[in-house]
């Protein structure tokens, strides 16, 4: 159900993934799977943050929800649109679904104000103009309407690139990896001030990251992807523990963890493979400021600790 976004004189919307499979095709052939019965429900307002290793199928799952891929099979809505779905496909254009790239895609070419403005043809100039005006305040860069891309810092251009995707005034604001192209020390700074951004605007925001501290600041629930699978969906405050897999950094074992709940002084760690459940004192492991405990690597006997 739909909810009003404060900053955006807009509803922000809830989206729905039900049983999404996706493949691409190689040389006519089909390819592997990329995306595997996804199913994930996002509230209205809500930040939602994807997390995986690289080509675990986080982005094919944005894209399929902005319209940029189209899946083989499931269906998504858009509140009560159905966007995809068995002989339905809704375009990109007409989602109300906003984006922002992994490397911005600003044209350097082109001023703030018409990097901005270029997804806003539709309005009147002085229409255009406003909401360029009002959207570069929200954002925190007023007054910078003439500048050019190349002129910026790398935080004001990812501003400017978050700019450009809501100010057609979108129900769902679409992150793919965002921060990626910052240093470490302005990548800590700017994701604080997007997520702030984010919750005072009230958008619906789904974002995707390989990072998991980036994950815990910047969703109110984390989804877990591996190999095409949402493993796990979860909180990042109270007693639940999100446990990420080793094949983050590439280690391998021989019993991946499917999910880890706090019981007393234990944890209850239930593995992928064979559902079984194994106890484990709460001592080897570290809370973090969130509540959380995220471990890196698992093994039969002994944790390692992030």
């Amino acid at each position: 159900m739909s909810r009003p976004g404060p900053g955006l004189g807009t509803e922000a919307a809830a989206v729905t993934v039900g049983g999404l499979h996706h493949r691409y095709d190689e040389q006519g052939d089909s390819g592997p799977d990329v995306l595997v019965d996804v199913s994930l429900a996002v509230e209205a307002g809500e930040a939602l943050a994807l997390l995986g290793p690289s080509g675990c199928g986080k982005t094919t799952l944005l894209r399929s929800i902005a319209g940029l891929e189209r899946p083989h099979r499931g269906t998504i809505a858009i509140d009560d649109d159905h966007v995809v779905g068995p002989h339905q496909w809704t375009p990109p254009e007409r989602r109300q679904v906003g984006m922002v790239f992994q490397d911005w895609a600003l044209f350097p070419h082109l001023s703030v104000a018409k990097n901005v403005g270029y997804g806003l043809s539709g309005h009147s100039r002085p229409s255009r103009a406003d909401l360029v005006g009002e959207t570069l305040a929200l954002v925190g860069l007023a007054g910078m309407e003439d500048r050019m891309p190349t002129t910026l810092s790398g935080g004001q251009q990812q501003r400017v690139a978050l700019a450009r995707a809501l100010a057609p005034r979108p129900r769902v604001l679409l992150l793919d990896e965002p921060f990626s192209n910052l240093d470490t020390s302005l990548r800590v700074e700017v994701r604080s001030e997007v997520h702030q951004l984010l919750l005072n605007v009230g958008i619906t925001s789904i974002f995707v990251t390989h990072d998991q501290e980036e994950a815990f600041v910047v969703g109110d629930r984390v989804a877990v992807m591996h190999e095409g699978h949402v493993i796990q969906i979860d909180t990042c405050l109270g007693k639940d523990v999100l446990v990420t897999i080793g094949c983050f950094t590439g280690w391998h074992f021989p019993q991946m963890i499917a999910s880890v709940h706090v019981d007393g002084d234990n944890l209850a760690v239930r593995w992928l493979n064979n559902r079984q459940s194994t106890r484990m004192a709460w001592r080897t492991c570290s809370r973090t400021a969130h509540g959380i405990s995220v471990l890196r690597e698992c093994r039969t006997g002994s944790f390692r600790e992030q």
